[in-house]
């Protein structure tokens, strides 16, 4: 039984089509990915531009100067949440959540940072539930929001087993 060359053709051609078109998908999506991430750094960059270099440094700030630009470091605090719900969300790469998360951790040690935090943290309770998930997280360096989900519904589960 002899298979007609045209048959043979279709049959190798269309394999390769379909992935090089998955490829191809990929490709768009992992680029759009990229661009929205470069959107977000932008918007970060703005962010940082109205918060005192001495805070971003490290430094404690006066009571006047916090006061100052309290709003600024509560535009960060809500800016990081959005990051960490992006995250699990899966919006944002891996690679970048890495960079992310270290920029987050080394910020929220600084004074004012942690401040404003606090100050933030104790006036709402149904917001900032990402950013405050993330914070209270035992080891906060391997972090991964986007593993939240399995990860509590096993713990969700394994306290219903051992609490009927």
């Amino acid at each position: 039984m002899s298979v007609p060359l045209p048959q043979l053709f279709f049959w190798l051609v269309t394999p390769v089509s379909a992935i090089a078109a998955i490829l191809q998908l990929r490709k768009k999506k992992q680029s759009r990915i990229k661009n929205f991430e470069n959107e977000l750094n932008h918007r970060y960059r703005g962010l940082t531009r109205e918060i005192p270099v001495r805070a971003l440094l490290g430094e404690e700030l006066d009571d006047d100067e916090f006061d100052e630009h309290f709003e600024w470091l509560y535009y960060y605090i809500d800016f990081t949440n959005e990051q960490v719900y992006l995250r699990k969300e899966g919006k944002i790469s891996h690679e970048t959540w890495q960079e992310w998360r270290a920029g987050i951790e080394s910020h929220m040690d600084r004074p004012a940072f942690e401040r404003a935090w606090q100050e933030v943290d104790d006036s709402v309770d149904d917001d900032f539930d990402e950013l405050r998930t993330l914070l209270h997280s035992e080891d906060l360096a391997n972090e991964d929001p986007r593993e939240w989900a399995d990860k509590y519904a096993i713990e969700y589960t394994v306290y219903n087993l051992k609490n009927p």
